[in-house]
């Protein structure tokens, strides 16, 4: 299959030479090959060797009913089947792998994981798939995690199709296990196609020396994850920490491959999606998140225990005509605003926050969005579940998957109201 994997690379000191040692998949069924794929849009039994939540499933390729054809299982050396979410709003598969074998090398943060998988959707709905690696103790505490994923509609330009996503990070000292979870979300229709397919967890060698680190309250490892990012960096800040060869406009330059990323860098994903890795106070521990279909300022709060907060700036200037319009529009008092001046959507295993204008969200392990309007802030959570803050009412609640809050500019009384499919 192609080598589409979910890897955890454990380094050796630079001066060491030779090959990298060949890769061993420690996962079970990675490619959705065991066991019988579907031909059916109703489901199926659970893929073997995965702990499933709702109705994860082995499709075929090329089964009727719109999946990805047989061409597309091929150009991806894909097999026969690929997993899809099922029937279920939300289908997860769940493994654990033991690396307490290599504790000695996890222990001296010489360890390096690179998480990568083939993952898409459907047409033009955005169901999607998201594959996260998180790294445990001992005792079974989270010490930090790497996501990959979601593939969006844009990303694959209204195609039924899986493209290939990559992200990379130190391994916490402490880790002696890493659990590995693929969740398919349903977002239109119903069924869930949320796609992964060639997954797989592997140790190997290989060098430290260029893999950044994020240093707390300093600066976070950002990495492309799809489509084209760029970075405009703080004064004073050397350019070379993030540029390539294209630029965009006078201070931004593009993002191609993992950098460390100072702390008061400007964000903008209009045209992809980052994946950001950021320090936490507890040593060895790191906060991961992607984020995508805005421009933001990334920073650190010290009081907030190092709290990445990123901050909505492509609404700043569109916000001044908001003044000369008047009242909100009819759609502003059914707490939706009419024109989005900005936006983020993320999925954040850590302590993130989007700022907009009115309100921020914390996240609680979510996928969401923040979109700054005329009306005020709105939040509209996929899954899991957000804290939000409404400034102007110093009011704090928490929305939960399916429903949205909108802070509104004009500071009046608002309700957590159900998003429709």
């Amino acid at each position: 299959m192609f080598a589409v994997c979910l890897s955890l690379w454990l380094a050796i000191p630079a001066s060491t030479v030779g090959a990298p040692a060949p890769v061993t998949n420690l996962l079970q069924n990675p490619g959705a090959e065991a066991g019988p794929g579907y031909s059916l849009r109703n489901g199926g039994p659970p893929p073997p060797d995965w702990s499933v939540t709702g109705q994860l499933t082995a499709e075929q390729y090329g089964a009727a009913g719109g999946f990805p054809g047989a061409a597309v299982g091929a150009a991806i050396n894909g097999g026969k089947n690929f997993f899809a979410g099922g029937t279920s709003h939300t289908s997860t598969g769940s493994q654990t792998v033991d690396v307490s074998g290599d504790a000695a090398a996890i222990d001296a943060n010489t360890a390096v994981a690179s998480l990568s998988g083939d993952l898409g959707g459907i047409d033009h709905e955005e169901d999607n798939m998201v594959v996260v690696a998180t790294y445990l103790s001992a005792a079974g505490g989270t010490l930090g995690s790497l996501t990959i994923g979601p593939v969006t509609e844009a990303d694959r330009r209204g195609q039924t199709t899986l493209l290939p996503r990559s992200n990379s990070g130190p391994v916490p000292s402490g880790t002696r296990s890493i659990r590995v979870v693929m969740t398919a979300t349903l977002e239109q229709g119903a069924y869930n196609d949320g796609y992964a397919d060639n997954l797989s967890l592997s140790l190997g060698t290989g060098s430290t020396t260029t893999s950044p680190s994020p240093v707390l309250y300093g600066s976070e490892v950002a990495a492309p994850v799809s489509g084209k990012v760029f970075v405009e960096l703080p004064p004073g800040a050397a350019p070379a920490q993030a540029s390539e060869s294209e630029s965009k406009g006078a201070s931004f330059v593009a993002l191609t491959q993992p950098r460390q990323i100072p702390v008061g860098s400007i964000f903008d994903t209009r045209s992809g999606t980052v994946g950001l890795t950021a320090a936490s106070p507890t040593s060895g521990q790191f906060y991961t998140g992607t984020f995508t279909a805005g421009v933001f300022q990334l920073l650190q709060n010290r009081a907030e225990q190092g709290l990445s907060q990123l901050t909505l700036m492509d609404s700043l200037d569109r916000r001044k005509g908001c003044a000369s319009a008047g009242k909100p529009a009819a759609a502003a008092r059914k707490n939706v605003g009419a024109t989005v001046l900005g936006l983020l959507k993320s999925t954040d295993h850590g302590k993130f926050s989007t700022r907009g204008a009115y309100s921020a969200a914390t996240v609680r392990g979510t996928a969401y969005s923040v979109a700054d309007t005329c009306a005020g802030t709105l939040t509209t959570v996929t899954r899991g579940s957000v804290v939000v803050d409404y400034f102007r009412r110093q009011q704090r609640l928490v929305v939960y998957a399916g429903h949205a809050f909108l802070a509104k500019a004009s500071g009046g009384p608002s309700t957590v109201v159900s998003v429709g499919k």
